[in-house]
C-alpha cells in the first residue's frame, strides 16, 4: 500500500499502533527508523514532504542496503505533509485518520543549517514543533522530541568569563542561545515542548550531540556540507592535505568518528524527561 495514493482517511491504518516519524529522510531520522523497526515496531508512518515513497526507500537503501529495506517495506510508509503548516499540511479528514492511528511521535525533522535565513529556519524548527505538539496532544500520543546539546550555548551572557555547568536538568541558565539561528530555533522549540509537558503532554526531550560517521563503517550523511561540525573539521583536513602532512589518513580520521549508542536511548523514558545522547 502506498499511502500517498489512498483516499484521505483510508490511507492510514485502523488500529492505534503506529509511530509517526518526522525527518525520516535525514541521517539521524533514517537511523531512528531502523532502530524502531529492528526493535519490532509494526507500523511506521513517515511524514515526507511531497509524500515520495521512492525517496524514503532510496534514503534507507543508501544507508542500510536494499535487502534490509525489502524486508521491512510492509511496515514503513511515507505520506505527504508539511510540519510548518497547520494540521501538518493535511486535509481535515486525513489529519483525523492519522490522529486515530498514531500512538507515538518521533519528531526528528529540523532545519539543521547554522546559518540559514532566520524566518525559514524558525518556521521549521519552532512553528514546525508547535504543529507536531498540537498533533501529539490531539492524538493523545507520546512525543519524543529530538533537540540538540547546542542549546547549552557557549557562555553566560552576563558573565562570559565564568565557568558554568549545563546538565540534563538545565534549560535556561542565562546562556547565549540567541546568537545562532539554529540554536535559537531549537531552544525555542524545546521551550514549546516544556510548556506542553506542563499542560499534560506525555513528552520527552533528547538532546543530540554532534553527528559524525557511523562507527561500524564510517558512513556519514549524504549531504555532509550541511553539517557544521563536518565543515569545521574540513579546515584541518584540508590543511594537512596542502602541507602533505597526514593527507588521506587525516581526512579519513576526521570524517569517520562514532555515532553514539545513545541513539538507542530515544525510545526509553528517562527519569527527568530529558537526556543527552
Amino acid at each position: 500500500m502506498n499511502v500517498q495514493n489512498q483516499t484521505a482517511e483510508s490511507r492510514f491504518p485502523e488500529a492505534k499502533d503506529s509511530i509517526l516519524v518526522t525527518g525520516a529522510t535525514g541521517f539521524l531520522g533514517a537511523h531512528l527508523v531502523k532502530e524502531l523497526l529492528d526493535a519490532g515496531e509494526r507500523s511506521l508512518l513517515c511524514l515526507v514532504r511531497g509524500g515520495s515513497q521512492e525517496r524514503l526507500w532510496e534514503t534507507l537503501s543508501g544507508y542500510f542496503g536494499a535487502g534490509w529495506v525489502e524486508g521491512c517495506k510492509d511496515r514503513v510508509k511515507a505520506f505527504g505533509g508539511d510540519i510548518t503548516q497547520d494540521r501538518l499540511g493535511l486535509p481535515p479528514d486525513a489529519y483525523q485518520g492519522l490522529n486515530r492511528c498514531v500512538k507515538q511521535v518521533v519528531h526528528a525533522a529540523a532545519d539543521v543549517r547554522h546559518y540559514a535565513a532566520g524566518e525559514e529556519s524558525l518556521r521549521t524548527n519552532v512553528r514546525g514543533t508547535e504543529n507536531v505538539i498540537a498533533f501529539a496532544a490531539a492524538a493523545n500520543a507520546k512525543l519524543i522530541h529530538i533537540s540538540t546539546a547546542s542549546v547549552s550555548g557557549e557562555y553566560l551572557v552576563n558573565a562570559p568569563d565564568r565557568c558554568a555547568v549545563f546538565s540534563e536538568d538545565d534549560f535556561d541558565i542565562g546562556q547565549n542561545w540567541q546568537e545562532n539561528i539554529y540554536v535559537k530555533g531549537k531552544f525555542l522549540a524545546e521551550q514549546k515542548v516544556r510548556k506542553g509537558i506542563e499542560a499534560g503532554l506525555d513528552a520527552k526531550i533528547f538532546r543530540v550531540g554532534r553527528l559524525v560517521g557511523r562507527s561500524t563503517d564510517g558512513v556519514f550523511q549524504k549531504n555532509p556540507e550541511t553539517n557544521a561540525f563536518y565543515r569545521l573539521l574540513q579546515g584541518p583536513s584540508e590543511a594537512g592535505r596542502d602541507t602533505g602532512v597526514g593527507d588521506e589518513r587525516a581526512g579519513r580520521a576526521y570524517r569517520r568518528g562514532f555515532v553514539r549508542e545513545g541513539r538507542r536511548r530515544f525510545a526509553e523514558w528517562s527519569e527527568n524527561g530529558l537526556s543527552f545522547v
